[in-house]
């Protein structure tokens, strides 16, 4: 810092200078562009300099410092990574010298015992304590979860320096042929001058030759939606023995309809016991169905063999073989349906004796032409009248039971070219009229089923086989009849004008093929008769005086009823004077006699009537039903 008094002299110099009158005026300079004068001075300097030069060799110190801790701090990360990572700890040293090795065949067959030998060798100077030796092989198939692995812990002695100790066990492996197992054994122990534990692991793979259980599968890897689908899984025993209780499960696609199975399920649904005894025994499960997926999706069946989880045996615990089948969706190479007289569907309902014409109606919305197209069509059922049936430009194979068209039966039939659309046309009759009366048949339907095959132009000459692609039920529909039977009671006969005549009538019902539900016979008494009561005791019937209805609720009316068995019957009373007007008539006593009800089989409503009732009686003569006077 400069001294007080030296600068208080230096600003008095200054002042001097500035404001002097004995010194000559200082030369002036130009500027060479401007031409601005201005006065050249010398500039300040301070003279006491040597404080600045302590700043700067201060600076200078303190950089020197910096840098040192610098390299300081660089040289201790520089040991400490070579401590933590080429310096070998005690600990390491010691897991270094001791040898672990898993011994066994390098194949195994799935599901039978293998013998595994571990050999641990102790090549340090130092003995282990606190010995334990776990093993961990795969239960089954699946190797994801911990549960998935079984775990073998074993205690073992201390061993000491340069020692060697075998131990042995039995495991099995489960797997598919060809398939990588891997055994994990930890030896776990500690040294005698610490508490911490330490471990060693070795492992060895081997390979599966064999699986216990092999499964296949037979079905198509691709399938139009809607298509019928069948599947044929067979389970092959290839071991000696299985476990007991075994089990095959299922996992179905989702979208996928279950029609039929060949073999039903052992407990909840997709799960069976495999019951074969031994070696090379196999059985089969064949399941139908059909999927409500898109066009162009894909869908998969999983299949799993192995051991329940509990008694229940609805689970598999462990799985010894799995399998996966991928099916796409795809769109059919011909668009196909059945029409049966005018209705387009699945089940139609018809009387019985009734002509049916039917169309199988196709288009090739596809870019390619089909060539050899080729359809059949199946049918048959309790109610076909197997006589009348007539394929146009087709023919009939009685022996198989279908109509069938190609090339041969109609020449247009050779190639299908895209966007051609065409129709083949059918009759056939069901359940015609026997001569002796009502035929009785239980259920009775005719079933079509529609199956077309065919080549794709498209250079792969691979035949596409459609089977099943379109299917149509004809349900009969029951036949119900009415009799009705009038006879004298009490009262004047024959007829007299203004004289009371009772009569009593019965009716009776019967059934055909198929029961009906809800039925109700209905009848009218005209005006002039009077409504006197029922007779049989056990049948809802009822009067209702403000329509002059007579109402037999008959509810459910089993099929086969007055043909195979006792018909349904109710038997009124009716009362009747005639008036002088009715004189040399047989007037109508009870009209618009109907029946109708619901058929259970066909879902069709069924009805019936009978002509109306006059006063002739069947317990007398044609004049007794005459008005006289």
């Amino acid at each position: 810092m400069i001294p007080k008094e030296e600068k208080n002299d230096f600003i008095n110099q200054e002042e001097n200078d500035l404001y002097s009158t004995s010194h000559s005026v200082p030369k002036l300079e130009h500027h060479p562009l401007t031409g601005t004068s201005f006065k050249l001075r010398t500039p300040f300097i301070p003279e006491n300099i040597d404080n600045n030069e302590n700043i700067i060799r201060k600076s200078s110190f303190a950089k020197k410092f910096f840098m040192i801790s610098l390299i300081v701090l660089l040289l201790a990360f520089l040991y400490a990574g070579y401590r933590l990572f080429f310096s070998e700890s005690r600990e390491d040293f010691i897991s270094k010298h001791i040898d672990i090795e898993i011994v066994t065949a390098p194949f195994s067959k799935g599901g039978e015992s293998l013998p595994l030998s571990i050999q641990i060798v102790n090549r340090n100077n130092t003995a282990l304590k606190n010995v334990h030796m776990e093993i961990q092989y795969p239960r089954g198939s699946e190797e994801l979860l911990r549960e998935d692995f079984e775990f073998v812990r074993l205690d073992l002695p201390d061993i000491a320096p340069g020692e060697k100790i075998n131990k042995s066990i039995t495991v099995v492996l489960y797997g598919e042929k060809g398939s990588t197992k891997n055994i994990k054994a930890t030896l776990e122990y500690s040294l005698p001058d610490s508490t911490l534990t330490y471990t060693k692991i070795a492992e060895s793979a081997l390979s599966i030759s064999s699986s216990p259980i092999i499964l296949d599968v037979d079905a198509p890897n691709e399938i139009s939606p809607g298509q019928l689908y069948t599947l044929r899984l067979r389970i092959s025993q290839n071991t000696k023995s299985l476990p007991i209780g075994s089990l095959i499960s299922i996992v179905f696609p989702r979208d996928f309809t279950v029609e039929s199975l060949s073999k039903q399920p052992s407990f909840s649904v997709g799960t069976w016991i495999i019951n074969t005894q031994n070696e090379g025994d196999y059985e089969d499960i064949i399941i139908t169905g059909r999927f409500s997926s898109q066009e162009g999706d894909e869908r998969s069946f999983r299949f799993f063999a192995g051991v329940p989880l509990d008694s229940s045996g609805t689970n598999i615990k462990t799985s010894y073989v799995s399998r996966t089948h991928v099916i796409s969706l795809t769109r059919p190479i011909l668009d196909v349906y059945i029409l049966l007289g005018t209705e387009k569907g699945k089940t139609i309902a018809v009387n019985p004796n009734t002509n049916i014409q039917g169309e199988i109606v196709y288009r090739n919305r596809g870019s390619v032409p089909i060539i050899n197209p080729v359809f059949h069509l199946n049918i048959s059922g309790s109610a076909l009248d197997e006589l009348s049936i007539i394929p146009v430009e087709g023919f009939y194979d009685s022996a198989k039971n279908e109509m069938f068209w190609d090339k041969n039966t109609k020449e247009s039939l050779n190639i299908i070219p895209p966007g051609t659309d065409g129709i083949l046309n059918f009759t056939f009759r069901a359940l015609a009229k026997s001569t002796d009366g009502p035929v009785v048949v239980k259920d009775p339907l005719v079933n079509l089923s529609l199956s077309f095959s065919g080549i794709k132009d498209d250079g792969s000459g691979i035949v596409q086989n459609l089977q099943n692609i379109e299917t149509a039920t004809v349900r009969v529909a029951t036949e119900p009849t009415i009799s009705v039977l009038n006879i004298y009671a009490s009262g004047m006969i024959p007829l007299t004008v203004e004289k009371e005549t009772i009569y009593q009538i019965t009716f009776s019902l019967k059934n055909t093929h198929n029961d009906i539900t809800g039925g109700k016979l209905v009848s009218k008494i005209p005006f002039y008769v009077k409504w006197v009561g029922k007779v049989t005791a056990g049948e809802k019937v009822t009067y209702n005086p403000d329509t002059r209805e007579i109402i037999w609720n008959l509810g459910n009316i089993e099929s086969g009823a007055g043909n195979t068995n006792a018909p349904r019957s109710a038997a009124i009373q009716l009362s009747f004077s005639p008036s002088l007007s009715q004189l040399g008539l047989s007037p109508e006593i009870l009209q618009r006699i109907r029946f109708n009800g619901t058929d259970l089989f066909s879902n069709k409503e069924v009805t019936a009537i009978h002509p109306n009732i006059t006063t002739e009686i069947s317990n007398g003569t044609s004049k007794d039903g005459i008005v006289i006077q």
